[in-house]
């Protein structure tokens, strides 16, 4: 992204949230079973945004830089997991 010029495209995807939850760090919560997989690859995911926001910040192109962040799905790791919704 230091070589690219104004303006531009970028989309990043990530997988770290689908299954089998496999992250490159060392485990910030304890236990092995599934939810808490699935915990951890969100974790991580925001760890990472966060990291990639803070290196932006730090660059010319950031104060004409518009940051648009989605979710390809919605996931329930068990069927009565509770999923909030203000609706």
């Amino acid at each position: 992204m230091n070589t690219v010029t104004e303006p531009f495209l970028k989309v990043v995807l990530t997988l770290s949230s689908h299954e089998p939850f496999e992250v490159p760090m060392e485990p910030v919560f304890a236990g092995n079973d599934q939810y808490t997989k699935y915990r951890k690859s969100i974790y991580y995911t925001d760890k990472s945004f966060g990291s990639f926001l803070d290196w932006a910040k730090g660059k010319e192109w950031w104060k004409n830089t518009l940051v648009i962040m989605v979710a390809d799905h919605c996931a329930r790791i068990y069927e009565d997991m509770l999923i909030y919704s203000p609706w």
